[in-house]
């Protein structure tokens, strides 16, 4: 595989609506970063963080008043998404495919 192709991971794919329903129903959570003063998502015992000004500069909870929850399950998406083609996180994405789907 070469030229910058991206090998998918071909397990079941997790969708937004996945996503959302995780969210919806506790099992992808809202958190203190951690790492810093921001705001991170943690799905069961995983962590992670993501970009953006808000989620880096605001705390917990005016990170949830000041981002709709629509955008939070897309960015979450995203991430996870971005996870689905990159080998470095083919075990996180297994990890995340298990507990969502």
């Amino acid at each position: 595989m070469g030229n910058g192709e991206k090998k998918e991971n071909t397990l079941s794919t997790i969708t937004i609506q996945d996503v959302e329903r995780g969210y919806k129903d506790g099992i992808i959570r809202l958190i203190h970063d951690p790492k810093g003063n921001g705001t991170a998502y943690e799905i069961r015992e995983c962590q992670f963080t993501f970009g953006g000004l808000a989620a880096e500069e605001y705390g917990l909870e005016k990170f949830k008043e000041t981002v709709p929850e629509d955008e939070s399950i897309s960015e979450i998406f995203e991430v996870i998404e971005d996870m689905r083609y990159n080998p470095e996180f083919a075990d996180e994405y297994g990890y995340y495919q298990s507990v969502l789907l």
